[in-house]
């Protein structure tokens, strides 16, 4: 499992709404990132000869994270949600759309910007498709913290234009 820590970065979360997505920007003070893509591989006998192996079907992608926030603010759309309301399409999230595409579930993309503190390129990690298991929120005297676990479709990871 590939864990990254990260502290001055972002996490955007958006829905699915078209031709703009709703979206929140939440600016981290510190965390933990960490994720984990799996595919079963079947192994191919003839005669308990070893012949081949093959790439089977291909995991959703488990994610935890844990964020600890000063603040954050609405990039796009109305309302004013919290992280924990735009995660959950509750309050003033709740009329977000789900980013999943077969529509079964409600989900947000998530896109983590992990600041490079040597001044090289940022990182960026997106989650297509993201539904979370898990969620706990507490706020602080210093910051708030959000705790979640779930499953994403997809990640995508490249480094942040610009940087």
């Amino acid at each position: 499992m590939e864990t990254r820590n990260f502290s001055d970065g972002t996490l955007v979360i958006s829905d699915g709404a078209t031709p703009t997505a709703n979206s929140i920007i939440v600016t981290s003070a510190d965390g933990q990132l960490s994720f984990e893509e799996a595919v079963t591989r079947r192994q191919i006998f003839r005669r308990d000869e070893f012949v081949e192996k093959r790439d089977g079907r291909t995991e959703l992608v488990r994610l935890s994270f844990v964020l600890q926030f000063k603040e954050f603010v609405v990039a796009a759309g109305g309302g004013d949600p919290t992280p924990y309301e735009a995660l959950k399409g509750i309050g003033e999230a709740a009329s977000w759309e789900s980013t999943d595409d077969a529509g079964k579930s409600d989900a947000r993309d998530l896109k983590f910007t992990i600041d490079d503190p040597a001044g090289g390129a940022d990182e960026e990690i997106t989650f297509s498709g993201f539904s979370f298991e898990r969620i706990s929120f507490a706020e602080g005297e210093d910051y708030d913290t959000l705790t979640v676990e779930g499953i994403a479709n997809s990640v995508s990871i490249a480094k942040a234009a610009g940087s």
